[in-house]
């Protein structure tokens, strides 16, 4: 009997998340430059100040693996929003770090994000825990792409980091 509950509750949960099957393989064909007319952040001074009091600064690199990786749920997440069936939060930037001018220069992120420590690696979520409430990108830190800033009334809410987590997170809304 113990078996035959188990058995239905996992048929159960199989069949809701179901529901939520997409296909990406075609983000391949797929490009962010397309969206970047409504969608594209293109002053990292402006990370802070845009008008929405809740918004999310996607940060991603046009070379970076893991980034390739989500960009079919992302790309759907913006169409979503576009088409008005979006019920989560509709105001979402993409920057591109290879756009940035300072990028070439090798030192992109210190010369925007406050400077990661040392032992950053070992330590992340403390730091991550230490910069929620920021407001300014001088006590901002950026760990790599592809991250996920949720920024709630002019401040940093949460950071979403790595392809696995920030896929998760937007893929939850779709």
């Amino acid at each position: 009997m113990r078996f035959a509950r188990l058995f239905v509750l996992l048929s159960i949960f199989s069949l809701v998340s179901c529901n939520k099957t997409r296909d990406y393989s075609d983000h391949k064909n797929r490009e962010y430059s397309t969206y970047y007319d409504r969608f594209l952040l293109n002053d990292l001074n402006d990370f802070y100040n845009q008008d929405s009091d809740l918004y999310i600064i996607y940060m991603y690199g046009s070379t970076c693996e893991p980034c390739t990786k989500i960009k079919g749920v992302i790309l759907d997440y913006l169409d979503e929003i576009i088409d008005g069936t979006c019920t989560y939060i509709t105001d979402f930037y993409i920057y591109e770090r290879e756009l940035d001018p300072n990028y070439s220069s090798g030192a992109w992120s210190s010369y925007y994000f406050k400077p990661l420590p040392e032992n950053a690696t070992s330590i992340r979520n403390t730091l991550i825990t230490e910069m929620l409430g920021a407001t300014s990108l001088s006590e901002t830190y950026f760990f790599g792409t592809p991250s996920l800033y949720i920024i709630k009334d002019h401040s940093l809410d949460n950071l979403i980091l790595g392809s696995s987590s920030c896929g998760d997170y937007i893929y939850r809304y779709l």
